[in-house]
C-alpha cells in the first residue's frame, strides 16, 4: 500500500497517517522507531549492495515517514490527553 503509493505524496502521507493511528492502537510508541528504522536501513542496505550506497533515497524518504509519525502519535497524544482531561 505505501510502496504503491510513495509517487504519490499526498496519498503517500495519508495512508501513513492511518497506518500509524492503527499502530498507536497496537501499542507501538515512539521510541520504537529508532530500531526500526536502523532494521529497516540495515535490511535495505543488504538488498540493495551497491546501489543503496549510491542512492541514499529510500533513507530520505524514511527521515521524512520517521518525522511524519513522531508527528502523528505527538498529536494523537495531544487529543488524547485533551479528551480525557475534558471529560
Amino acid at each position: 500500500m505505501l510502496i504503491i503509493s510513495i509517487k504519490d505524496p499526498e496519498r503517500f502521507f495519508a495512508e501513513l497517517f492511518q497506518l500509524t493511528i492503527r499502530h498507536i492502537r497496537y501499542g507501538v510508541r515512539p521510541e520504537y522507531l529508532t530500531p526500526f528504522g536502523a532494521a529497516l536501513t540495515s535490511t535495505m542496505e543488504e538488498l540493495l549492495g551497491e546501489v543503496h550506497t549510491h542512492t541514499h533515497a529510500h533513507t530520505h524518504t524514511y527521515a521524512h515517514t520517521h518525522t511524519h509519525i513522531l508527528h502523528t502519535h505527538t498529536q494523537h497524544a495531544r487529543t488524547h490527553t485533551s479528551a480525557h482531561t475534558h471529560t
